[in-house]
């Protein structure tokens, strides 16, 4: 298993250098490669048209045999688009370049750029931070005092909703990570919810969030004691545990606390973590993103210290260190694969 010991800032890299290939062949491997990402681009938006043609569709069979990682590139970013044909597209502007079957790269890579916008401006959670009390932006952390002298800080792309009464103070996270220094008030409990769970304390630290991914939700706790409702099921979370919520189940596990909350100083802190998961974390701070094409580098394991407001640092320090190769398709859409 290869491994890259990466740490960034004032500190030395210390890493594990993968075999280098001839200058000539690493131009012409990336040439090819940044040249097939955009041919799966282009695929994909032009099948996104309700009218596109069956000698289209048998171009397409005829392009997914040309090379075995032409499927893997078109399914990827197909995903990563979530799902165009939900999308609608003017007819005015694809449909019509679709049927005339005079699609050129320019063309074509104009409506890539629209559609890539429009979703870009439908999942940036946009309603969510008009809805707020106080939100932060892709790649920034915040740090805000509410009127109790509690500390929030928030992850980024966060936005959370604050009610405060006599009873009771409420956080409500409308998306991403919060984490709370709570002053301790024993007759109005702190109280932070998202919609699926609660978690109560009364003199704490800990963060509730997402962590970007769509099912689980985690409580991590750093000092004290939260309890977390997920339904009928409550469960204690103490200090240096942490609470994985999942399809209405709890799961109560140890772990670095301390690291996986690193994100407040400006750090992201990983131990021998998958690079999969590495660059899904790189991707919540950036704007775009991160690609990763084909299986056999997710399980490269990292451990190091990255500067989380310099992720195109990190992906350097990553091809650096494995036997891996970034390729930037734009400035917002990177594609990471096996050298």
């Amino acid at each position: 298993m290869r491994h890259a010991n990466v740490r960034q800032g004032n500190q030395d890299l210390n890493m594990s250098k993968a075999g280098e290939a001839h200058p000539e062949e690493m131009d012409a491997r990336h040439s090819g490669a940044h040249a097939s990402e955009e041919e799966a681009a282009l695929w994909v938006a032009r099948l996104q048209s309700a009218d596109h043609t069956v000698e289209e569709e048998q171009e397409f069979a005829r392009w997914l045999e040309q090379h075995p990682l032409n499927g893997k590139l078109f399914n990827e970013l197909n995903d990563l688009w979530g799902n165009l044909r939900d999308v609608p597209i003017p007819k005015d502007r694809l449909n019509r370049l679709q049927r005339s079957q005079k699609i050129t790269k320019a063309a074509v890579g104009l409506c890539v750029a629209g559609l890539a916008v429009s979703i870009g401006l439908f999942q940036a959670g946009y309603i969510d931070r008009w809805r707020s009390d106080h939100y932060s932006v892709v790649g920034e952390v915040r740090v805000v005092e509410l009127e109790d002298g509690t500390k929030m800080f928030l992850n980024t792309d966060t936005a959370v909703q604050i009610a405060y009464s006599d009873a009771a103070r409420k956080i409500n996270i409308l998306r991403g990570e919060s984490y709370f220094d709570v002053v301790s008030d024993p007759n109005r409990p702190f109280i932070v919810s998202d919609g699926s769970l609660e978690a109560t304390a009364v003199g704490t630290r800990y963060s509730v969030g997402n962590l970007g991914s769509a099912t689980e939700v985690f409580i991590q706790v750093e000092e004290g004691g939260v309890s977390v409702r997920n339904g009928e099921e409550e469960v204690l979370v103490g200090a240096d545990q942490f609470a994985v919520s999942k399809e209405n189940t709890l799961e109560v596990l140890n772990g670095d606390v301390s690291g996986r909350l690193a994100w407040r100083e400006g750090q992201l802190v990983f131990s021998d973590t998958p690079l999969s998961q590495v660059l899904a974390t790189l991707d919540q701070y950036r704007s775009g993103k991160i690609v990763v094409v084909g299986d056999s580098i997710a399980e490269l394991k990292v451990s190091g210290v990255f500067d989380l407001n310099d992720t195109g640092q990190a992906l350097e320090a990553l091809s650096a260190s494995l036997p891996v190769q970034v390729n930037y398709l734009t400035d917002k859409l990177v594609f990471v694969r096996a050298k």
